[in-house]
């Protein structure tokens, strides 16, 4: 797991999955010059988002949130830098 964080206003999974699916949009992701597929499953409180050289994967659990980031060979050295900006961003909304 890349991204692990614990609730602090969300009061359940299904309260979290709600706002973070509110944020991580195509046009957030747009204002980023990121093309990707993003998925949403309401069932399981999850969400994928696939493009060309990167894969982010996140689920809300009842105990937190959960997500895994795999970049392409050349942006690998911009994994941490990725993280780091997705953390402070669910943190504000979780």
């Amino acid at each position: 797991m890349s991204l692990k964080l614990d609730y602090k206003k969300a009061k359940s999974k299904e309260e979290a999955y709600k706002k973070i699916k509110k944020e991580i949009t195509p046009k957030l992701l747009a204002k980023y010059n990121v093309d990707a597929d993003i998925i949403y499953d309401d069932e399981n409180c999850s969400i994928r988002a696939k493009g060309d050289s990167f894969s982010f994967d996140l689920d809300c659990y009842d105990d937190g949130i959960r997500g895994d980031l795999s970049l392409g060979f050349l942006l690998r050295p911009f994994k941490g830098k990725v993280l780091e900006s997705l953390e402070k961003k669910l943190k504000r909304i979780v």
